[in-house]
């Protein structure tokens, strides 16, 4: 499913289809180079904030020592396989405008597919469905004329943690910044608000 959702992805951005097809050899071992290796780590930013760090790299000591390095300098540090991984869920998320069809037929859509949640901003909605049924729940959008702006798999937060201190979340926000910048690192997921 990922390697479709990263195909997808690439496509939208115009890639070379070269360039897609090398990337899928690399990541089954059968091109120049080390195979991808796809590993998720879990650490704790400044005040408990929990992290999880999506990873795709050829070499996980390097990928390791460089977040290790990263939460050191933020004041936070690496934990182990389970540390933070309860507090998140592995979920489908569809993000589409509502200038794509009126809003109150939208939400009478998302009752009738398999989605499990939505989140209603000014100009869109955000609609999240348990991980079986992500492609169905797209296929759905599209088969009403409705792309979504994004489609991807996402840990989201079981609950929010409520950070007040302006130095603790500013560190928190930093130290998600930074690791996010990193070649190996894929995506970043916290437990706090986004950044306003």
């Amino acid at each position: 499913m990922r390697l479709r959702l990263a195909v997808e992805k690439a496509r939208a951005a115009n890639m070379p289809k070269d360039r897609i097809e090398r990337a899928i050899a690399r990541a089954q071992g059968i091109g120049a180079g080390e195979a991808l290796q796809e590993i998720v780590y879990e650490g704790f930013a400044p005040g408990g904030v929990a992290v999880l760090i999506e990873s795709v790299t050829d070499n996980p000591q390097r990928a390791v020592s460089s977040i290790k390095n990263i939460f050191s300098t933020y004041g936070g540090n690496l934990g182990g396989s389970g540390s933070v991984a309860y507090l998140f869920e592995k979920v489908g998320m569809h993000t589409i405008s509502k200038s794509q069809k009126e809003p109150a037929a939208l939400l009478e859509l998302l009752m009738q597919i398999n989605a499990e949640n939505f989140i209603e901003t000014e100009s869109e909605i955000t609609i999240f469905t348990k991980v079986p049924h992500f492609h169905e729940v797209k296929a759905a959008l599209e088969a009403q004329g409705i792309v979504p702006e994004t489609s991807e798999l996402v840990y989201r937060p079981k609950s929010i943690m409520e950070v007040s201190d302006p130095g603790i979340r500013s560190s928190v926000y930093k130290l998600q910044a930074t690791l996010e910048a990193l070649d190996d690192v894929q995506k970043v997921f916290v437990n706090v608000t986004a950044e306003t």
